[in-house]
């Protein structure tokens, strides 16, 4: 600040200092407080642009987790909601937050009783920590492609303040439709496996003990000693069937190909299963081309596919019905001469095209006439992992006049490159 007087004008008087000085005085303090001012100002400002970057990647974060999380404050008003969550509760994120949650929707789409809703609300009302618990429930969803039922695990936490007090309560919801429907399968695989074993383990205990009755006379001993081996045999294959679908799953099961031919195999197998075709009056036919290539597979593994081919259309075939196997040429596939190509045709009630995919999955088991099916469901999960792992094909396709038909193939000798 500056003062000055005209050239010969009065020289200023001590109260003209004094009110000069009195003056910057104040201007002084107005420029510091307008300093601060707009330093607060500043510093309000990035600790908003940080508070909403935080709060932005704590949404983000709860975007991205699979779980449903939802959060009430004291007065039971929703702070916290992620998409999952939402999506139970049938609104949409942005609607749902600051609202309080209804009691009717807590019971209809939480799984909560009205009494434990209630109860809920009132610790919260007094700031007292809810009961923390775990609970299952099913509730319905509505998807673009229509309803569906699903399981969901609510877990529940209260959520308090560095100091201790309670500042709302969590609540986590997590989809376990599947785990349930795996534990279930696993339930249904052991009494149906325990449900399979019975039948051979009863036959060689009927048979033994009548071979202890019949072994004084010696007559027919050497019939029931068959029956005895081959419910071992059966046992045996339900056994290996259940660990080598795991093992070539996970590649530490390799066929041991060998060349083959085919036929006896197949007359073999007709065989072992025509005393079961005869008892329920299913006739068993043959169509095999003549001059058939040998094959390059593994015997055992080819036994076991057929065996459950046959073993499936015999479920499904009614008396007075008949099993058809074709054997014909197959075109050759790289690295191998021509193959083999097998079908099984049933006049059973046949496969919808929808689950003609569906029914080499683990446990799948169809029946289009809505009777019981005996059978683990592994069966066809067997052959697909075996002909595959043969590098041949397995599938379902039409069969003239009704029933079903499963094909596969089997790859023909290798071609070994002339090494000379």
């Amino acid at each position: 600040m500056a003062l000055t007087r005209a050239q010969g004008g009065q020289p200023f008087s001590r109260w003209n200092q004094e009110l000069l000085l009195a003056i910057a005085g104040q201007v002084s303090a107005a420029i510091q407080n307008a300093r601060l001012y707009s330093e607060t100002l500043r510093l309000y400002n990035l600790t908003d642009e940080a508070l909403a970057r935080r709060l932005e990647q704590l949404q983000a974060l709860l975007n991205a987790v699979q779980e449903g999380v939802l959060m009430l404050d004291i007065n039971g008003r929703i702070v916290l909601v992620n998409p999952m969550a939402a999506a139970l509760l049938q609104n949409s994120a942005e609607a749902l937050h600051q609202q309080p949650l209804a009691a009717a929707t807590a019971v209809s789409r939480l799984g909560y009783t009205l009494a434990e809703w209630e109860e809920r609300q009132l610790r919260l009302q007094a700031a007292a920590a809810p009961p923390g618990q775990t609970a299952v429930f099913a509730i319905t969803l509505e998807t673009a492609t229509g309803s569906a039922r699903r399981i969901i695990e609510r877990s529940e936490a209260t959520v308090r303040a560095k100091a201790g007090q309670v500042m709302g309560w969590l609540l986590v919801l997590r989809d376990v439709t599947e785990e349930q429907e795996l534990a279930e399968q696993r339930t249904d695989l052991t009494r149906m496996i325990v449900h399979d074993l019975r039948n051979p383990i009863t036959t060689l205990v009927s048979t033994i003990r009548a071979i202890e009755h019949e072994a004084a006379g010696g007559n027919g001993i050497q019939e029931l000693i068959n029956d005895a081996q081959q419910g071992c045999v059966d046992m045996l294959d339900m056994v290996d069937s259940l660990m080598d679908i795991n093992r070539m799953e996970a590649g530490q099961l390799q066929p041991d190909a060998e060349a083959m031919r085919l036929p006896p195999l197949v007359e073999r197998v007709i065989r072992r299963i025509t005393p079961l075709a005869q008892q329920r009056q299913v006739t068993i036919q043959t169509q095999i081309a003549p001059d058939l290539p040998p094959i390059w597979a593994d015997v055992e593994l080819v036994r076991r596919i057929l065996l459950n081919l046959f073993d499936n259309a015999l479920k499904f075939t009614p008396a007075g019905g008949a099993i058809t196997l074709t054997l014909s040429m197959e075109t050759a596939v790289a690295h191998h001469e021509p193959g083999v190509r097998c079908q099984i045709r049933d006049t059973g009630p046949g496969i919808p095209p929808a689950f003609r995919e569906q029914v080499f999955e683990r446990f799948m088991r169809t029946n289009q006439g809505g009777a019981q099916v005996r059978g683990t469901g592994l069966g066809l999960t067997f052959c697909r992992i075996a002909v595959e792992a043969h590098n041949g094909r397995i599938w379902v396709e039409d069969a003239p006049g009704g029933g079903s038909c499963f094909a596969f193939t089997l790859p023909g000798i290798p071609l070994f490159d002339d090494m000379s």
